[in-house]
């Protein structure tokens, strides 16, 4: 058996970040013991560093990446039992590291100590004979996954076996604390006793039907760092899984840091102002409260409820941001109280301040999806969103140095009736490009308005063979060559569909889930174009709810990552 070895504890640099929030969902059934268990039978046989796609264990505290290091480089015990308790929503886990010891720490916290009597999904800590409250080279932590009734236990544990170690199973190991269990280099080793995991009083919410992506779920950061948010589908809280620039993929958790409320609702809307402060908007769970959570440059996370302290409407948590030419956040949602469309915002010198359009500017209630922010070349700032009462594509926009005005996009110009599933996004011959969802026959399309000429609408089905899209928003891109694309998922069967235009050229589709073995999705989509022009994106599977990415690098093919084994990801909620 390979054991933990004396490494230094600390956590993976977070050098970035936003956030995501929790969802309020219809109750599930609570996690047991048992399915601890089961979540650390299943990773059987897989390796710290990928095993043809499996491994990275982290939990999303103060633990490595389980293949930080290298496989020989960094034993590995404590990072999977950390992660199989984060996978099931295990409470209080910012004291565990690299370290096995860091169970016992675990339990001196929330239960006096660490116990004599095991339970199925607890942690079991071994240690050498003569132990004391220091480190020791041959410290480990494995998971129960069985009480067996002659006196022995079962347990699953990670770096085990011969090196680089994998994941194992030990039945029938003795149980009694103070047992003797192996020898490794003449050493003894024996059972110090089991931490049993705070699991929540009622179950971890279950995944919502709303978003936990969206186009504005991905961002790059001031210094180039590739950063997602999702919300754990254990514990609801917001995750942020970022690719460091000459680094590797690692994940943590913002709700934990920062202490932050359980958002509700779709999407979070990340943000990066000029100044570099990176943050997310989320609307809390409880009472809808919107809520910003940032990251000054070089300083610590920080969260602020825009409704206590600068009476922000409640909101149903679709959000969409956007910072204009004079570096105004501008943060878009629709009022949970009366479906109103509303603009929350913050200019770079004074504070919050909020702007009613349907009071204001007339704008009609909206249904559906997240309002889509958009910022034209010469300074109009707008937002879409589909009419409540009827499903008309509505725009509402401010000119550069003009008042606000909306339109009717469907009865003026014939765009298509929408579900409010909706995205933005201006190219660099500075057209505006909204793409729906039609919401008579689920046709992804394109309405769109050139710098001269008036307002066009292009039906991606009929026209490129874009399939029928279900789930989230379409997430529309722009790579640096000038490609325009947008992302959908095919309602059929669930796979990752790319539909693109290069410039001078016309538009084009793929199937990325047939061609390139990307994973099926349930259209919560997230797209972002990374400094060295590899276009990333993020999907919820429809399977299994894992996190997966699949990337374009500038030059190459296309590749896939499930980054709740890449990186620790907890599944999305």
């Amino acid at each position: 058996m390979s054991f933990r070895k004396a490494t230094a504890a600390g956590a993976a640099a977070l050098l970035l970040g936003s956030g995501l929030g929790l969802l309020s969902a219809p109750a599930a059934q609570a996690v047991t013991g048992s399915d601890i268990a089961g979540t650390a039978s299943s990773q059987l046989d897989r390796n710290a560093c990928g095993n043809g796609g499996a491994g990275y264990y982290v939990s999303g505290t103060g633990q490595h990446s389980s293949c930080y290091g290298g496989t020989t480089a960094h034993a590995w015990c404590a990072d999977f039992a950390g992660w199989v308790w984060a996978q099931n929503g295990v409470k209080n886990l910012g004291v565990l590291n690299d370290l096995a010891n860091s169970f016992q720490t675990y339990a001196n916290n929330n239960q006096g100590g660490l116990s004599s009597t095991p339970h199925v999904g607890d942690a079991v800590f071994f240690h050498p004979g003569g132990y004391s409250s220091s480190f020791t080279d041959y410290d480990h932590v494995a998971i129960v996954t069985a009480v067996n009734g002659n006196g022995t236990i079962d347990y699953v544990g990670g770096n085990q076996g011969g090196a680089p170690g994998a994941v194992t199973r030990n039945p029938g190991m003795p149980a009694t604390v103070g047992a003797y269990e192996w020898s490794v280099k003449g050493t003894a080793v024996h059972l110090a006793g089991y931490a049993s995991p705070v699991l929540s009083n009622s179950a971890p919410t279950a995944p919502n039907t709303k978003p936990a992506l969206g186009n504005k779920g991905s961002i790059i950061a001031s210094d180039g760092n590739q950063v997602t948010f999702t919300r754990d589908a254990g514990s609801g809280h917001v995750q942020i899984t970022y690719l460091p620039v000459g680094g590797g993929w690692a994940t943590a958790d913002l709700t934990a840091m920062t202490g932050g409320a359980a958002a509700g609702g779709g999407a979070p809307a990340a943000f990066l102002q000029g100044n570099g402060t990176l943050g997310v908007i989320t609307a809390d769970a409880a009472n809808g409260h919107l809520r910003v959570t940032y990251q000054p440059s070089g300083g610590g996370w920080q969260t602020t409820d825009l409704t206590s302290s600068f009476g922000a409407p409640v909101s149903d948590g679709d959000v969409s941001t956007q910072i204009d030419g004079s570096g105004t956040l501008s943060v878009f949602t629709r009022n949970s109280s009366n479906g109103h469309p509303n603009l929350t915002y913050l200019p770079t010198s004074g504070g919050w301040q909020n702007f009613d359009l349907t009071d204001n500017v007339g704008t009609p209630v909206s249904g559906g999806g997240a309002p889509a922010a958009f910022l034209q070349g010469n300074g109009t700032l707008g937002v879409v969103t589909a009419d409540a009462a009827n499903g008309h594509l509505r725009l509402t926009y401010k000119p550069s140095g003009s008042g606000w005005q909306t339109s009717d996009l469907t009865s003026s110009f014939g765009a298509p009736v929408s579900d409010g599933q909706v995205g933005a996004i201006v190219d660099g011959s500075g057209t505006l490009s909204i793409f729906s969802r039609n919401s008579s026959n689920g046709h992804p399309n394109l309405t769109y308005l050139p710098t001269s000429g008036g307002w066009q609408n292009f039906d991606l089905t009929n026209s490129v063979g874009t399939p029928v899209s279900g789930g989230g928003a379409p997430a529309p891109f722009l790579q640096s060559n000038g490609t325009l694309g947008v992302v959908t998922a095919d309602a059929a069967n669930g796979h990752l569909r790319i539909t693109y235009k290069p410039t001078g050229s016309g538009w084009q589709t793929s199937d990325l889930t047939s061609s390139f073995g990307a994973a099926t999705s349930d259209g919560n989509v997230s797209s972002v174009i990374a400094g060295d022009g590899t276009l990333s994106l993020y999907s919820r599977n429809a399977g299994n709810g894992h996190l997966n990415l699949a990337y374009l690098p500038a030059s190459g093919a296309w590749g896939t990552t499930d980054m709740a084994y890449q990186a620790g990801t907890p599944s999305l909620g």
